[in-house]
Order: structure tokens, then sequence, then C-alpha cells
């Protein structure tokens, strides 16, 4: 250590982080207080586009159909607020507390406009003004059939939310804690999931082809029929990404006891993932990559494996496609 400067290096991976969260704190929290003008305005009139409504106290305000597009909500108190249909393009909730919220069908996508072609990945026409709801809190939350098209919901609190028939595509919900959370049928693909936690999340029918879900946890998820096809599933380093070379410190994907079976995992990338006792029957695993792969007690029964790849995969009382358990 030089002088009054720390020394990153003898510090463990929660202490850095700790110091981070400190850091964030410091730096990133606005000091200003709400406009009361601008509060009265909202709750006169429901409406304050562009408004500074940094750290307002709206617990339990009927704010259905209010126009707040572009308004800053950093830090904002909104815990059972009432935001259906609202309109929150371009608004800043960081850091706001949406415990509770019902926020269906708000907008939080400014809509496209018609002389450009639709993305080609997610199929969708591209918001140009994107709501920004990184660390929100949204626990409990309805937000069933909400847009979230490219939203930054990095680090948000997510448990137990309702974000069925959500549209989430390629939005950034890296570290989210999205614990038992409802996501049937939830459009989430191409979406950054990278060490998010999904345990008994509820992802029957959802779309989560080609997302990153790189170190996530989704230990008992349930995944039914859920579209996986070229999906990520690798393991990671903390600090580097993905954990594709020797000595890295590796945290896989933990799938323990999810429910996959009728999956479409369809060139998916398992590689190093832990899937004991997982139910893949009747899964499509064409082309996928399970090399180093622990499936201890997996049931593969019925799973399609023309070209999938098991170099090395701990198969210890695995039941095979044929029904046979491998010893």
């Amino acid at each position: 250590m030089n002088g009054n400067l720390l020394d990153f290096s003898t510090f463990k991976f929660p202490q850095l982080f700790g110091v981070a969260l400190i850091a964030a704190s410091w730096i990133g929290f606005p000091a200003q207080a709400v406009d009361p003008n601008h509060l009265d305005r909202l709750l006169k009139d429901n409406e304050c586009r562009g408004c500074d409504l940094i750290g307002a106290k709206l617990q339990g305000a009927d704010l259905e159909r209010a126009d707040l597009l572009g308004a800053d909500l950093r830090g904002a108190e909104l815990a059972g607020a009432n935001l259906m249909h609202a309109d929150l393009r371009g608004a800043n909730l960081r850091w706001a507390d949406l415990s509770g919220a019902n926020l269906s069908e708000a907008r939080m996508v400014q809509p496209h406009p018609e002389d450009v072609g639709r993305d080609p990945l997610s199929g969708v026409e591209p918001g140009q003004v994107v709501s920004h709801l990184k660390a929100a809190d949204l626990r409990d939350a309805t937000l069933k059939g909400a847009a979230f098209y490219r939203t930054n919901l990095s680090g948000a609190n997510l448990v137990r939310a309702d974000l069925s028939e959500a549209n989430l595509t390629q939005a950034n919900l890296s570290l989210a804690n999205l614990t038992e959370t409802n996501l049937q049928s939830a459009n989430l693909r191409g979406a950054n999931l990278v060490r998010s936690k999904l345990n008994r999340a509820m992802m029957e029918f959802a779309d989560l082809s080609f997302t990153d879900l790189s170190g996530a946890l989704l230990i008992d998820a349930n995944l039914r029929r859920a579209n996986l096809r070229g999906a990520e599933l690798l393991q990671v380093d903390p600090f580097r990404g993905q954990c594709d070379r020797p000595g890295c410190e590796a945290m896989p994907t933990y799938l323990d006891s999810a429910d996959l079976s009728g999956a479409d995992l369809r060139g998916a990338r398992l590689k190093g993932a832990v899937l004991r006792q997982t139910n893949l029957s009747g899964a499509n695993l064409y082309g996928a990559d399970l090399t180093d792969a622990v499936l201890t007690e997996a049931n593969l029964q019925e799973a399609y494996l023309r070209n999938t790849k098991l170099v090395d995969a701990d198969l210890t009382g695995t039941i095979m496609p044929d029904g046979i358990i491998n010893r």
C-alpha cells in the first residue's frame, strides 16, 4: 500500500462490492430535493413532463395514465403507487422504491419512427428514449405486459414481481434479483441476465432465446417449454467476464432441480453449467454444448441430443433419453 491509497489487490470480491456500493452512494445519489411546484403540478394535473421529482414521496399515489415522460424520479418513494398505463418514457427511476406498485401496461419506451426498419434480432421496433431503472426496488410490483425494451434494470430488485407477458427484449438485467418472479410468456430475447438471481422463478413459455444467463442462479426455476435457443449459460469470472481460459475464478450457471422439460435449447451453450437433478425430459438439445457440465441425477428421458456436446460431462445417475439410468 502506498501512502493513503487503498490496495485493492488485497480485497476479496464481497469487500470490493461493498466498497463499490458505498462509493455509489457518495457520488451517484442526487443531493437536491424535489421541486415542490413540480410535485403539486403532478398531483393536480396528473402530468409533469421532464419534471424534477427526485426523492418525491408518492407512496400509494394514484397516478394511473400519468404523463411523466422524461421526469427525474431518482430515489422517489412510489411503493404501492398505481402507475397503470403511465407514460414513463425516458424517466429516470434509479434507486426509486416501486415495491408493490402497479405498472401494468406502463410505457417505458419511446415509439419508433415509421421510417426506420425493425430490429433484426428482436423483431420489434426499438425505442429512442428508454427509462432508467438501475437498482430500482420493484419487489412485488405488478408489471404484467409492461414494455422494457432495452431498459436498464441492472441490479434491480424484482423479487416476486409479476412480469408475465412483459417485453424485456435486450433489457439489461445483469445482477438483478428475480427470485420467485413471474416471467411466464415474457419476451427476454437477447436480454443480459449475467449473474442474475432467478431461483424459483416462473418462466413457462418465456422467450429466452439468445439471452446471456452466464453465472446466473436458476435453482428450482420453472422453465417448462421455454425458448432458450442460442442462449449462453456459461461460467463467468466476477472480474473479467466469461471464464474461458485457464486459471480464471469460475462462477458457473446453476440450474439445480430446475424444470426444463420440453424446453428448446438448440445451440445453447451450457459449458460447465450445473444441472444436478434437473428435469430435461423432452427437451431439444440439438447442437447444444454441455462440455464439462454437471448433470448428476438429471432427467434426459426422451430429450433430443443430436450433435450435442457432452465431453467430460458428469452423467452419474442421469436418466438417459432411452430411459436407462447411467451408472
